[in-house]
């Protein structure tokens, strides 16, 4: 991915398996959220491909890619504060409420409350709240986004991501600006999650705290100038001379 010539990620070539918890980690300006934006159509690649499942998702708009499977959040939230805990993870399903119509169809379906809009509505909620209870915020369903605190924040922006039941969820350094507890049960609940029966979905972490990421993935994959410096088991990953050098000054 490049911006005028400046080559922001490079060669950069991975999988993730289905049900594999990833971690990705490097310093800041490693090319982490380059990658993510690259990945969930928010970039479309200078050179390259991002596919799902063999199907090229490269090109595609943000919401093709969320409905092909891959979901995110972001470093910074993006909440409406007015509005309560159940809206706003309800509001995450947007596309699974419409159901892709135009607007026309959707002011028709809205105005005559037809079945189909009844139920895709129900269903929405039904999602959210499932959601919302997974990362604990059951008991605060009617709450307004402001009177909650950052951590339930932050888990509320995780809940609507997890209630599009994505094959992919992709964690844009989730923890930022939590203390360090509050930090591990966050991923504790995500890692649960991932792991928990049902249809497998992937965890694809960006993540700068070094030794969250190396305890908690299958897999670890660090960057540094925009490229692929280690891939592998986190601690064959945690033993790599680069790596060591980036983080701890080396040997």
């Amino acid at each position: 991915m490049t911006f005028g010539g400046v080559v922001a990620v490079k060669d950069v070539s991975f999988s993730v398996a289905p049900g594999e918890i990833v971690g990705v980690i490097g310093p800041n300006g490693s090319g982490k959220s380059t990658l993510i934006n690259v990945m969930t159509g928010f970039y479309r690649p200078t050179h390259g491909s991002v596919s799902l499942d063999g199907e090229t998702l490269s090109g595609l708009s943000p919401e093709a890619i969320r409905r092909a499977g891959i979901a995110r959040t972001f470093q910074n939230l993006r909440l409406v504060q007015e509005m309560s805990v159940r809206e706003n993870a309800v509001a995450g399903l947007y596309l699974q409420i419409t159901g892709g119509r135009s607007l026309t169809q959707r002011w028709l379906a809205d105005m005559f409350a037809t079945p189909a809009a009844r139920r895709r509505a129900a269903a929405a909620r039904d999602a959210a709240e499932l959601a919302l209870a997974q990362v604990g915020l059951q008991d605060k369903l009617d709450q307004t986004v402001s009177a909650l605190s950052y951590a339930d924040q932050k888990r509320l922006e995780l809940a609507r991501a997890i209630a599009l039941r994505p094959k992919v969820l992709v964690l844009d350094e989730p923890t930022a600006g939590m203390s360090v507890d509050e930090a591990d049960e966050l991923i504790r609940m995500v890692t649960a999650l991932v792991e928990s029966d049902g249809e497998p979905m992937s965890l694809f972490l960006v993540e700068h705290r070094l030794e969250l990421v190396l305890d908690v993935s299958h897999r670890a994959v660090v960057m540094d100038g925009g490229q692929v410096i280690a891939d592998g088991l986190p601690d064959d990953v945690a033993r790599d001379p680069h790596v060591r050098s980036i983080y701890v000054g080396g040997e």
